[in-house]
């Protein structure tokens, strides 16, 4: 999940890494939670549907947590990618 935050700064230099890992440990939760539940849900039983179709209400989703935590937050060390979840589930032809 890491890899959906993306570094912006010089991660050599051991102040900006603890300043990269104190910023996004204030996020991930909330990132690795759509993440966890479309996963779930997709093998839970008891949810039936398309893939396209819980694919499609996680995606809405991420771009919400995305966009909530962009007007509640101020990044200086990341940045949030906002095509990770299209970019790893979306259904490839």
């Amino acid at each position: 999940m890491m890899n959906a935050i993306v570094p912006v700064i010089d991660m050599n230099n051991r102040h900006n890494r603890r300043k990269f890992i104190r910023e996004a440990s204030n996020i991930i939760e909330d990132l690795e939670l759509v993440n966890a539940s479309f996963i779930y849900e997709l093998f839970d039983e008891s949810h039936p549907g398309s893939y396209q179709s819980i694919y499609s209400k996680y995606l809405d989703q991420w771009q919400q947590v995305i966009s909530m935590l962009i007007k509640s937050h101020k990044f200086t060390s990341f940045a949030i990618d906002r095509m990770w979840f299209a970019n790893n589930y979306q259904i490839q032809i």
